[in-house]
Parts: structure tokens; C-alpha cells; sequence
């Protein structure tokens, strides 16, 4: 039995600088837009300045809020007390744990595929360094011995980001059990 653990690296999407920068970015907009309300005379183009400053400042506002829940759910996906993801390799089938992120949060697949289940294997990307996506097809009628459990989704096939693996693993996968899993 082969054992490889998917590694957890934390690094946030926006930082703090690129929080303040937005920050500042839109009390800027703001003031101006105070600024035109209260300096210029009633005119057309002081109407148009300002609704096009409140929809500038409305764009910045939404773009900052999708950057910060964007980082929140970065950092749920990315949280290491979270279990961990792994694959392990044996003779005659593979064990995949795998977290699948939406944006509700995240849940867990698991499967247990033997190799004789298996009608084909697609890899992405080729060669060890770069291999960032593989899925498991299986065969319509497989044996009582496979399991895949997965909230959602199809339970014919089985999806896995390779990314944050060992290059060893795969290198295995397309070397040692190329043809147990039918790798095309």
C-alpha cells in the first residue's frame, strides 16, 4: 500500500494592502462625490458626474465584497484542521478521499475503486510535474467491492484535483498503473 497525503498551502487571495488599497480606492470616489454634490451648481453636468462617480463607487463597493468572500471561502477550502486529503495505491484497486469546494462550503467524496471497475482513466496534462486533473471512469455494472460515495453528482465517475500531490504519485499513475487503470 502506497500512501500520498494532498499538502495544504495557505495563501490568501487579497491580502491586507490589497484590502486597504480598495478601501482607499472608495472613500477617494466617495469624497469626490461629496465634494461635486456640494461645490458645483445645479447643472446636467453635475448630474452626470455624480451618477457616474455612484456607479463607480457602486462597482469598487461589490468588487471588495466579492474579493473578501472570495478570500473566506479561500481560507474554509484551504483550512488545515480540515481532513485530510489523500489517495492510496494498492495492488488491485486505489482509495481516493477527496473535498469538493462550492461555495456553501465544502463536503467529502470517498471512493474505493478496484482496477477491474474501471473502463477508463483520463489524466490531464501528461507528464509528472504537471498532472492537475484526473477522472475515473467506471463501468455500468460494477462489483459490489467498488464504492463511491460523493454528495451530488454522478456515481459512475470520480473526479480528483491532483494539484498539492507528490510528483511521485504521478509518475506511478502513468508508469506502474497505466494499464490496472486504463489511462488514456
Amino acid at each position: 500500500m502506497l500512501r500520498y497525503e494532498k499538502r495544504v498551502v495557505q495563501t490568501p487571495k487579497i491580502k491586507a494592502r490589497g484590502i486597504l488599497i480598495n478601501i482607499a480606492i472608495i472613500a477617494l470616489l466617495i469624497t469626490g462625490l461629496i465634494l461635486i454634490w456640494t461645490k458645483m451648481d445645479e447643472s446636467p453636468v453635475k448630474e452626470l458626474l455624480k451618477i457616474s462617480i455612484a456607479i463607480v463607487v457602486a462597482f469598487s463597493i461589490i468588487y471588495l465584497t466579492h474579493r473578501l468572500v472570495q478570500n473566506k471561502v479561500w481560507f474554509d477550502i484551504n483550512d488545515p484542521d480540515y481532513h485530510t486529503e489523500y489517495i492510496e495505491l494498492y495492488d488491485d484497486h486505489i482509495i481516493i478521499y477527496e473535498r469538493a469546494i462550492t461555495y456553501k462550503g465544502h463536503y467529502y467524496s470517498y471512493g474505493k475503486i478496484y482496477f477491474d471497475d474501471i473502463e477508463s482513466t483520463i489524466i490531464n496534462d501528461k507528464t509528472p510535474k504537471t498532472t492537475y486533473k484526473m477522472h475515473i471512469y467506471l463501468k455500468g455494472h460494477c462489483s459490489d467491492k467498488t464504492i463511491v460515495k460523493k454528495e451530488g453528482g454522478r456515481l459512475n465517475s470520480f473526479f480528483v484535483h491532483m494539484k498539492g500531490y507528490p510528483e511521485e504519485l504521478s509518475y506511478l499513475l502513468l508508469t506502474k498503473y497505466k494499464p490496472a487503470m486504463k489511462v488514456r
